[in-house]
């Protein structure tokens, strides 16, 4: 009988978990399948235990240099034959029911092309920590928040037809197939925990801000491909000036050089933007833009009426579109940029329009998940807003805004988020969060400032 499932675990010095992983393959209810297990230059007893299952018939291995894990999921299709393949990280392992499942529902649903599932959180000692339930797929349209990389059984018809897994990727192998694989296949998840995610020190989703960065790379680049026609972004810097708010901080020193010239130079560098705009009530700080960026940043003169504190943008966006010359109002899409968030990364701002293209949103906002317990006052008390329990479903997860970072299509205005149909979203690393709000947070900023690459 022809092997209907292949599946592999890619291990890299995980000699304590692997047995459990290999094991919670060999016990699956669904026999047809076989097992490749790869390992990637392990420096622990892994091939020790490995080695224990070399006279297994279904159990196939490679001990190989780490070469990159995309490049490994690549080596792991042409070394298997099964009609559905799927990975399983060395950390994690299955509930014994778990490739049955996967199968019955890709045979019932021809036009899915891969399938998902909610998953147990474990800790090292395999005790739950929880469950997590992913959104109700039937349900969902903005396609903005992919299934794992690993733990996710894919025809491999589907992966042939987009070549594979892109190399030049080493990370977020999950977002890298599921940015293309949206755009050509169904996708369905199954709303019961099939599989044991592991949380410890080691993890690669450790890594915030390199996950964060290839993440972007990613969205960018299947974006250029999706699109036949490059949208032209404008990026507006909106500040009150010291003459209308005295704790404006826009020409304060921050490290080498000032508050402004952070959020400035992160918008230059960005490559979806094609223009640089300032507008605030102070002349003064006109002349500084003048001379240190001559006719990169262009700066246009707000009246101080529309920039007091309780003040809404949308007369100052109003405003600062009737005066743009005729040369300057060819443009898609506007990206507001807060000068409060001076450590937003480039790559975040580039990442929000791409996205605002790519899943086809009115908008999109920076964000930070929440992961506090919140409340809310309801007269007699505070109650909790958000609660810490066993079984946590994605659609209740929390996002605060941050990073200064709003993008919209032109033809929408700022002046309330709430008639947004469609908001789409891409996640701040933790430095980047940071909002200069008080002279704490100035004090902190400053440190940072002085040390930003040790941070990062």
């Amino acid at each position: 009988m022809s092997v209907k499932v292949s599946i592999y675990i890619v291990n890299h010095n995980y000699g304590s978990f692997v047995k459990k992983a290999i094991d919670s393959v060999l016990k699956q209810t669904y026999r047809n399948f076989e097992l490749l297990i790869i390992d990637n230059e392990s420096e622990d007893n892994s091939k020790e235990i490995i080695d224990k299952y070399y006279k297994n018939k279904k159990v196939k291995m490679i001990y190989q240099k780490n070469i990159g894990l995309n490049r490994t999921n690549n080596l792991a299709l042409s070394r298997t034959d099964g009609k559905y393949i799927i990975r399983l990280d060395a950390d994690d392992y299955f509930h014994e029911k778990a490739i049955e499942i996967m199968v019955n529902e890709l045979e019932k649903n021809p036009k899915i092309g891969l399938v998902f599932s909610d998953y147990y959180l474990v800790d090292p000692k395999n005790n739950e920590l929880g469950i997590f339930k992913r959104h109700n797929f039937e349900e969902v349209t903005l396609f903005n928040q992919p299934a794992h990389g690993a733990c996710t059984m894919i025809k491999r018809e589907c992966l042939e037809i987009l070549n594979g897994y892109d190399e030049d990727f080493n990370c977020q192998d999950g977002w890298d197939l599921w940015l293309r694989f949206i755009n050509k296949f169904g996708v369905k998840n199954i709303n019961l925990p099939l599989f044991y995610y592991r949380q410890h020190d080691q993890n690669l989703t450790k890594n915030e801000d390199l996950l964060l960065e290839t993440r972007s790379k990613m969205i960018r680049k299947v974006n250029n491909k999706k699109s036949d026609k490059t949208k032209k972004t404008i990026a507006i810097i909106p500040i009150r000036g010291h003459s209308v708010d005295t704790n404006s901080l826009g020409l304060r020193k921050l490290g080498n050089k000032l508050v402004i010239d952070w959020t400035i130079e992160a918008a230059l560098n960005a490559k979806n933007i094609t223009n640089v705009i300032i507008t605030c009530p102070d002349r003064n700080l006109q002349k500084y833009l003048d001379q240190k960026y001559g006719r990169s940043v262009k700066f246009f003169h707000r009246n101080w009426k529309l920039a007091l504190i309780h003040d809404g943008l949308d007369k100052t966006l109003t405003d600062l579109f009737n005066k743009l010359p005729k040369k300057m109002r060819n443009f898609d899409t506007i990206c507001l940029l807060s000068i409060e968030y001076p450590f937003r990364k480039t790559y975040s701002i580039d990442m929000a329009i791409d996205a605002l293209e790519l899943f086809d949103t009115e908008a999109v906002l920076g964000v930070r998940q929440s992961e506090d317990l919140l409340f809310k006052h309801k007269g007699t008390g505070l109650i909790p807003l958000s609660q810490k329990k066993y079984i946590h479903h994605e659609e209740d997860n929390i996002y605060k805004s941050s990073g200064g970072i709003f993008v919209f299509k032109r033809g929408y205005y700022f002046k309330n988020i709430n008639k947004f149909k469609k908001i789409g979203h891409i996640e701040v690393d933790e430095i980047g969060s940071l909002q200069i709000s008080s002279n704490k947070s100035w004090q902190l900023a400053k440190i940072l400032s002085k040390n930003i690459k040790s941070f990062e």
